[in-house]
């Protein structure tokens, strides 16, 4: 029985890990991947999405990245005959205003996933369809394999500036020069590449050279494309944490964020005072040791590598896959060592 993934990709250069994450999914089920460019779909494709499918042998994956490219799976080749197991995974989950009538009067999907714990009934209420959790992750292997430890990473800052940031926050030349005042190298943003995974590799390079990353939930440091009520981790927490950087900011209060960011993964400082918060920042740092950042690493690979939660989807899509299994045995026998 094969698999096929889709992947909607969307226009953004923020969108790096995701599209990294559909790679690894591709390899890691050993499934084909169709990645389409995300675009308007017309009254004709909408309609597609409500009608009926006979039941194939296969099994289809649709990461969405945004409610409404639900819709995409009208375009998948052979949707009507071929698969016989449909799950959509939807990244932005907490857009339960924008959830697509594929799902809401569809019939081609036979479950759902989310990566926002808080939402599952709504989406539930809405689809009247099973919806699990099945929240993000980060590639904590990939980091072991391709730059060791994270103790051994040559660390040349304290604070790292990643993303949006809160008003009192987002001067980089300012906060610069009060962490300088500390004694603290402070990281400028990192630079966009040509393509999303160009921008990708950077934040992960950025993340990898620092000792601290600096992220608040969205609620502290609003943008037009965040949620306005609603909490939720973003990847830039995780990728710090796969990478043995102390997450500082001001955490998500919700349910599922609690269950992903541990205690000592995260400092909590101020959103409107960076003179206080760096001075938090510098206490906490004189207690750094290249084995905070290798207990960082090893919480993270615990608790979110990406192949937990494909362990996940592979059961619920009833697939087999040998690549799979071997990573979580080397996933295993990693954490067995520590």
């Amino acid at each position: 029985m094969s698999t096929t993934i889709l992947y909607v990709r969307p226009e953004g250069g923020g969108w790096g890990p995701i599209t990294a994450m559909a790679s690894l999914s591709a390899r890691l089920l050993q499934a084909d991947l169709i990645t389409m460019e995300r675009r308007e779909l017309g009254r004709v494709h909408k309609a597609r999405a409500l009608l009926p499918r006979l039941r194939g042998a296969e099994s289809l994956l649709v990461i969405s990245p945004v409610p409404e490219s639900l819709n995409f799976i009208a375009l998948v080749p052979g949707l009507r005959r071929h698969y016989g197991t449909v799950i959509g995974w939807v990244v932005d989950c907490w857009w339960t205003n924008r959830i697509p009538v594929a799902v809401t009067r569809g019939h081609l999907y036979d479950r759902l996933l989310v990566t926002e714990k808080e939402v599952v009934d709504d989406w539930r209420r809405v689809t009247r369809m099973p919806v699990e959790w099945v929240p993000l992750g980060a590639d904590v292997l990939g980091a072991l394999r391709e730059r060791g430890r994270a103790g051994d990473y040559e660390r040349t800052v304290d604070l790292q500036r990643m993303g949006r940031q809160p008003e009192a926050w987002d001067d980089d030349e300012l906060v610069a020069a009060m962490c300088e005042h500390r004694g603290l190298a402070h990281g400028p943003r990192p630079p966009f590449g040509t393509t999303p995974e160009g921008s990708y590799a950077n934040v992960l390079a950025a993340a990898a050279g620092a000792r601290s990353l600096l992220a608040f939930t969205n609620l502290a440091s609003p943008a037009g494309y965040t949620h306005p009520s609603r909490e939720y981790v973003t990847s830039r927490w995780l990728d710090a944490l796969a990478l043995g950087a102390l997450v500082v900011g001001q955490r998500p209060r919700e349910e599922g964020s609690d269950e992903l960011l541990w205690e000592g993964a995260t400092l909590d400082v101020s959103p409107t005072n960076v003179a206080a918060g760096l001075d938090a920042l510098a206490a906490e740092l004189t207690h750094w040791t290249p084995e905070r950042a290798d207990a960082i690493q090893d919480q993270a690979l615990r608790r979110l590598d990406w192949r937990w939660r494909l362990r996940e989807v592979a059961e619920l899509l009833d697939v087999a896959s040998p690549v799979l299994d071997a990573e979580l045995r080397e996933l295993r026998e990693a954490l067995a060592g520590r």
